[in-house]
């Protein structure tokens, strides 16, 4: 296949997860990280799709963040991102839209940029590389790395709290939220998206 029709594939992966996780499947965040690494996970062995379509250095991801490079050392545990509320209907809201206009970063700023901060800290490299590859994605690990448990069950248990008026319980899997949040910002990525829109061989 061409490689825009990989894209393509990719990208509608993307938004069949999205749309699955949105509906209640939480689990599917873990396939959501699957194809975030297939997008834009370089290593020795093994090059990107973005990185095989030369655009890695040219395109620009919004940033729901905004502040992580403002943040004390000494900043407490916490979860940057906010979780996502889950509705009366038993599905998850929207995510969460960040600074308006956009903070735009380069995909490599954006990839390792700091978006959780526990006992570890996490970018979103770490959180999408431990789901697909320890936590079941791509892989399960019989024996995960203490990250990995961290980002599981967190350093506490949020038994429950209130979103905009909304009651949330999340008791495990803080990071799944985050990894929606990601896919959300992939995808608000107009130039990638009209990439995909081209013309291919299927």
């Amino acid at each position: 296949m061409e490689l825009v029709d990989q894209l393509r594939r990719q990208l509608e992966f993307l938004r069949r997860s999205c749309a699955s996780y949105d509906s209640g499947h939480k689990d599917e965040a873990v396939r959501l990280a699957v194809t975030l690494r297939t997008l834009l996970h370089d290593t020795a062995r093994s090059i990107s799709l973005l990185r095989q379509m030369g655009i890695t250095d040219r395109l620009r991801f919004p940033s729901s963040i905004g502040t992580t490079g403002r943040l004390p050392l000494a900043f407490k545990p916490v979860m940057i991102l906010p979780l996502m509320a889950t509705s009366s209907g038993g599905g998850v809201t929207a995510p969460f839209h960040g600074p308006s206009p956009d903070i735009m970063l380069n995909v490599q700023d954006w990839w390792n940029e700091v978006v959780m901060k526990q006992g570890a800290t996490f970018t979103r490299r770490d959180i999408v590389l431990s789901a697909a590859n320890q936590d079941g994605g791509a892989h399960v690990d019989p024996s995960p790395s203490a990250r990995t448990k961290e980002l599981r069950i967190g350093l506490y248990t949020v038994v429950s709290m209130k979103v905009n008026g909304v009651e949330v319980v999340e008791r495990s899997n803080h990071h799944f939220p985050l990894i929606r949040q990601f896919a959300y910002e992939v995808l608000k990525c107009q130039e990638l998206v009209s990439m995909s829109d081209q013309p291919g061989t299927d």
